[in-house]
């Protein structure tokens, strides 16, 4: 029932269920509190998600890579670029690996927010863990070609190549980070 209310950004219904588990003498899992994150998400309350990560972590309960993408996934959706590198770089310091799917949400929302050169810095962070995902490195070969790196775009390409995926035919076009000034 939490993950049909957080879903739908009710977290009125989700804090009150939680509650309840609570006053009833149960303790709250990593499953309940991703849907307490994802509610507060879903309604555009970070500092509450932040704040129920940061909970979550003080009851010796270790984030996984689902609250990781969840919290970074909407920080991005909003074009809160440095919020999303933010929860990355907090997490992943306290030994958590993420997966494609984070690594996915991080990269497009550099390239669609126009934050080039960190996505480019991003991406040759995490090259060294990365196996074959077309998404992944078809969102390189876009950020080096809107930094106007035809070299390294094509060095991508090639790695692709050996990988034996083809480019993703889905072209993200680069965004401009003034088009997000006001969501920082």
């Amino acid at each position: 029932m939490m993950n049909v209310y957080a879903t739908a950004g009710c977290y009125h219904e989700v804090e009150a269920i939680f509650k309840s588990m609570e006053d009833e003498g149960f303790f709250p899992d990593s499953s309940s509190y991703l849907s307490l994150i994802r509610a507060y998400t879903v309604s555009s309350k970070y500092v509450e998600a932040e704040e129920t990560l940061k909970s979550m972590e003080r009851k010796g309960i270790i984030p996984n890579c689902a609250h990781l993408h969840v919290l970074v996934s909407a920080y991005t959706k909003a074009g809160m670029i440095e919020q999303a590198g933010q929860i990355y770089k907090r997490l992943t310091g306290n030994g958590l690996m993420p997966d494609a799917a984070c690594y996915r949400t991080m990269l497009g929302g550099y390239l669609r927010r126009g934050y080039i050169e960190e996505g480019i810095a991003f991406f040759e962070q995490i090259k060294e863990n990365l196996g074959p995902d077309r998404f992944i490195w078809s969102m390189a070969v876009d950020l080096y070609r809107a930094a106007g790196m035809e070299i390294e775009a094509g060095g991508a390409l090639s790695i692709m190549n050996s990988f034996d995926i083809p480019p993703s035919s889905e072209n993200i076009q680069a965004g401009s980070k003034s088009e997000t000034s006001s969501s920082r």
